[in-house]
């Protein structure tokens, strides 16, 4: 099992924390997909994977680069 968490902070900069539960395995075999939604609706593009190699009982803050893929207003 893992998790996320984000301060406003770290959602303006464009970062979660990963938390891996695991005691015995890391994340490495795992594929996170994220996609930005906008009034519950997918965003156009909005979408990506995030590296996900993190150590049992680990944390570890990510990158989600969202911003670049916004369409143009």
């Amino acid at each position: 099992n893992f998790w996320f968490t984000a301060t406003d902070e770290q959602l303006q900069n464009e970062q979660v924390d990963l938390f891996n539960e695991n005691f015995f395995v890391d994340l490495s075999d795992y594929t996170v997909e994220w996609q930005l939604l906008r009034d519950g609706k997918p965003v156009t593009g909005a979408s990506g994977t995030v590296d996900t190699n993190v150590l049992p009982q680990e944390t570890r803050t990510i990158s989600v680069p969202y911003k670049a893929k916004l369409p143009a207003a």
